[in-house]
């Protein structure tokens, strides 16, 4: 069954498929149902390939990292992972891994307490998912708010995102910003910068200084790129 048939397929279609849907959904792509179809990821748009069973630890601890943020800036609390039922699945899979992927290597709390004045969290945007119905794909940012320079003293309307990588290179840094720039024009608010919360276990203290974009224009258009390369490959 072609994939373009399933993603312009109706209601009633996907009852009768419910196999196929689910070997779909199974893939290393990720979708998001709405009103009859199914919309790629903007992470899926940007790496089609997804994240290997090899690197499953490394996902599960960055679910861990954002959940910790999610409830630090809700409620203000530091939250002791280990004890959050909520984690459990992710707990395990880290348990798993002969490598030990740790929590504590990606220093959440030590980077809001040197970088945390800088920001200004918009709790109402915390991991709100939207849909693209223009270039056809969906995301989930995982905040927005006010992001304020060193330097300046003034703030700025930003869309931020927690990494927790090894290596802030070249392209890892063009990921992440195509990623906010197709958070922020997919929900048409160009004018956001673009603002990497970055810890990094490879450092002594688990994080190194926000990385920010100020024009996210130009990896929008990477980003477009990569959409219709999708489109052409798969037809979705």
């Amino acid at each position: 069954m072609k994939l373009n048939r399933i993603f312009e397929a109706h209601g009633d279609f996907f009852k009768d498929q419910q196999k196929e849907i689910g070997r779909l959904l199974r893939t290393t792509m990720k979708f998001h149902y709405r009103a009859g179809k199914w919309y790629p990821s903007v992470t899926s748009i940007i790496n089609p390939t997804g994240m290997s069973h090899f690197a499953a630890a490394y996902g599960a601890r960055g679910t861990i990292v954002h959940y910790l943020f999610w409830h630090y800036i809700r409620t203000g609390e530091w939250l002791d992972w280990r004890n959050c039922r909520l984690l459990e699945k992710e707990i395990y899979i880290m348990e798993q891994d002969r490598r030990k992927v740790r929590v504590e290597a990606a220093n959440y709390k030590g980077f809001m307490l040197e970088y945390g004045k800088r920001f200004q969290f918009d709790r109402d945007s915390l991991e709100k998912r939207f849909f693209n119905d223009k270039y056809f794909f969906t995301g989930r940012p995982d905040s927005e708010g006010l992001y304020t320079p060193i330097l300046s003293g003034m703030t700025y309307p930003s869309i931020f995102e927690y990494k927790s990588i090894g290596t802030y290179n070249k392209k890892e840094l063009d990921a992440i910003f195509m990623q906010l720039a197709a958070y922020a024009f997919g929900q048409d608010k160009p004018d956001l910068w673009g603002v990497c919360i970055p810890l990094n276990g490879k450092t002594k203290l688990g994080y190194v200084e926000p990385i920010v974009c100020k024009d996210l224009r130009p990896y929008f258009d990477m980003f477009l790129k990569r959409r219709e390369a999708l489109r052409d490959l798969y037809g979705i």
